[in-house]
């Protein structure tokens, strides 16, 4: 018979509740669509940090209840429950997005991926970051919200690894991260 001691169960319970906790989005109001996944490479930590420098791969699979012609990106990071607009270069969701536009009810599901370049410029901070599409009446097609830290990478002397660690995110009911909802 194998004996566990509470400790071990406990702390074996802790760590899966912190690893599902851990990986959520939450869907902020994904009205004209549903998102079924967002992946952000690299992240291999919650929140997924950001390098100031680096790229940080944004992928999202939804689906679309309403014939969408053209959208919009609309970014913020979401500091201190103040939304701060995240500027892109291109933030035409047709031209990032498989099969291309028009986004059709039952056609899907659509993947959305984008390579964000994080400035230098931006401070060293945690925050929520918040990434919506919206059409040309400023309707919501989806919403996701999730945890990240930009930061500064630490010179190292080994060079990167060989596999790029991704987090896959999955839809939260509650905002851990803000201490509320």
């Amino acid at each position: 018979m194998v004996q566990v001691s509470w400790t071990s169960a406990f702390s074996l319970i802790g760590i899966y509740l912190i690893s599902v906790e851990c990986s959520k989005f939450k869907d902020c109001g994904s009205a004209l669509g549903s998102i079924h996944t967002l992946d952000i490479e690299p992240c291999d930590t919650t929140p997924c940090t950001l390098y100031k420098g680096e790229n940080a791969t944004i992928r999202i699979k939804f689906d679309s209840k309403k014939r969408v012609d053209q959208a919009t990106v609309a970014v913020h990071g979401i500091i201190a429950h103040i939304p701060v607009p995240f500027p892109l270069d291109d933030s035409n969701v047709c031209h990032f997005v498989q099969p291309s536009c028009p986004l059709i009810p039952d056609q899907g599901p659509y993947t959305y991926e984008f390579k964000l370049f994080v400035q230098h410029q931006f401070p060293s901070i945690r925050l929520v970051i918040r990434w919506e599409f919206k059409t040309t009446d400023s309707e919501d097609v989806i919403c996701a919200e999730f945890p990240a830290q930009l930061n500064t990478r630490s010179h190292r002397l080994n060079s990167m690894p060989e596999q790029v660690p991704m987090m896959r995110l999955t839809p939260a009911k509650k905002r851990p991260w803000l201490g509320s909802n």
